[in-house]
């Protein structure tokens, strides 16, 4: 859009210093000044850039203008002159009122706007596809700003909310916050304009489903599974179709990306282009705290969105003050804000505690600093215990083993001599009566012994 309706004085002041151009060959001013001149001399339209241009160079410009384009000596006087090119003081006072409408307009439209959030699950119960259409229909043909963080859901839900924003007669924007996955990411790339804050995350999978029953009910699951993966794929192509055009392989890389279960952050998804813009920290803001438990069914996610309390969320903030917040609590500040750069505390003992304690209140299984280092010990002492028990029984085998080719060796060679009739006491019969005597301790016993003390080591 332009703007031609500044007045007369300021198209003949333009006129006046290009006539003195014209008739002395000036050497003030810039290619681009004289360019400027001719435009307002001629009447015509200027964008909204040139608008607050010209504003702001009539307003420095001011101060040099002394009303005539010589001195006493016949020196031009190039502020003289070059203001009036621009039109002079009528031309400064018209793009000052323009500019300031133009940005009056342009807040009262984005006031003007109808926000949805959908933050969490996608349901029939929570985010439902009637729940939002219900909100649409609210907006009445405003256009809509739609604030997204959710690890996805019911994909039918999903499609449906999808459906109805890509559907919506007038302009839509969605932003994406903290997460964006799964069925969400749909639901977000329906929209005319895709955006992202700058640390959130986005994830695409494969769909996936719990279902029982027989053969032929798991095979309906099973191609209903693929072709709500081809719809995803056709929609993943699409988003990035349209922002980078035809690509290689396009769908053959989307499928890789979904088979693995891709993450991205917002600079990735830009890249590859699933989103048209990134939005700067601070603009908006999301609570991770209760997408921590849908992040279990997930197999890569991001070591940046398993906060704990020592770590700051993708949004700056730490994990013990979202608990305070959340518990509408006192709002201790862990900040100090030196060189324009913001450091956070580490926790105190006692914070750290009221923070665990706050969390088993609302049902969280928390466990303390001191109960994991126990049971850090004590695995560490099991796992010990486990080797050494597994030396003494290697040992253990080794010894039984050399016991027994002992034995093997004494065995052939004891066969060997009773086959050759050797053994018998000397000068003796084989019918003469033999005299019980008591046998001496042989390798048998030494066995037996040692089977026996390894027994009982048990």
């Amino acid at each position: 859009m332009t703007y031609a309706d500044y007045p007369d004085t300021a198209k003949n002041n333009a006129r006046k210093a290009l006539n003195h151009k014209k008739d002395n060959g000036s050497s003030c001013g810039t290619r681009v000044g004289w360019l400027r001149a001719n435009q307002i001399a001629n009447g015509e339209g200027l964008s909204k850039d040139t608008v607050q241009r010209t504003y702001s160079f009539l307003s420095r410009a001011e101060t040099y203008d002394q009303g005539k384009y010589f001195d006493e000596d016949g020196n031009e006087i190039c502020g003289s002159i070059m203001y009036d090119a621009w039109g002079g003081s009528a031309m400064r006072d018209w793009a000052e009122a323009k500019f300031k409408k133009i940005e009056r307009e342009k807040e009262s439209k984005a006031m003007a706007k109808f926000n949805i959030d959908i933050l969490g699950e996608i349901s029939e119960s929570v985010n439902s596809y009637n729940s939002v259409r219900s909100k649409i229909n609210d907006a009445k043909g405003q256009e809509i700003n739609l604030v997204i963080s959710s690890g996805g859901g019911s994909v039918t839900e999903g499609m449906g909310i999808a459906d109805l924003i890509a559907n919506y007669p007038n302009e839509t924007t969605a932003t994406g916050i903290g997460l964006v996955a799964s069925i969400a990411t749909v639901v977000l790339l329906s929209a005319d304009k895709v955006k992202m804050t700058e640390n959130a995350f986005m994830m695409i999978h494969r769909p996936w489903s719990y279902t029982m029953g027989n053969a032929d009910e798991l095979e309906a699951t099973a191609e209903l599974l693929d072709k709500m993966e081809a719809k995803l794929l056709d929609i993943y192509s699409a988003a990035v179709y349209k922002r980078k055009g035809k690509q290689k392989d396009l769908d053959n890389k989307i499928t890789e990306m979904m088979a693995a279960e891709t993450w991205m952050t917002a600079q990735e998804a830009l890249e590859f282009g699933f989103i048209d813009e990134i939005v700067k920290v601070g603009e908006k803001n999301i609570d991770l705290l209760p997408l921590q438990n849908s992040l279990s069914k997930f197999l890569n996610v991001p070591a940046a969105l398993l906060t704990n309390n020592k770590n700051d969320d993708d949004m700056g903030n730490s994990i013990l003050e979202k608990i305070k917040n959340l518990l509408n609590s006192v709002d201790d500040k862990f900040e100090n804000v030196m060189e324009e750069e913001v450091m956070i505390e580490e926790p105190k003992n006692d914070d750290v505690e009221m923070a665990i304690t706050m969390l088993r209140d609302l049902g969280y299984f928390v466990m303390s600093p001191d109960e994991m280092e126990a049971i850090h010990t004590k695995q560490k002492e099991e796992m010990e215990s486990m080797y050494k028990k597994t030396d003494e029984q290697k040992n253990s085998i080794n010894e039984i083993e050399s016991v027994l080719e002992t034995l093997g060796n004494e065995l052939v060679a004891l066969r060997a001599q009773v086959k050759k009739g050797v053994g018998l006491p000397s000068g003796g019969s084989a019918h003469e009566k033999v005299v019980e005597v008591k046998a001496k301790k042989n390798h048998f016993d030494s066995f037996a012994s040692l089977v026996k003390s390894k027994i009982s080591q048990r």
